[in-house]
């Protein structure tokens, strides 16, 4: 998705920021999962988690409305 929906110049640059943020959030995710666990509880981690996932499913079609109205321009 990320190579068809970036101008040919620019993919060098945009693949580098795709890896640099899967990278950090590889780093981020067990620090932050840790750190809820020893602050709240274990359970807590799955609540967190299970919300982000939420979030990410409510902001998918918007996120996809926006490609397909950029792609049909």
């Amino acid at each position: 998705m990320i190579g068809l929906s970036t101008p040919s110049e620019h993919r060098g640059k945009v693949f580098g920021v795709a890896n640099s943020t899967t990278y950090l959030g590889n780093v981020l995710g067990p620090i932050s999962g840790a750190f809820i666990m020893i602050t709240f509880s274990l359970p807590s981690v799955f609540i967190f988690t299970g919300g982000l996932l939420l979030l990410a499913g409510l902001a998918l079609p918007l996120a996809m409305n926006k490609i397909e109205k950029t792609s049909s321009d």
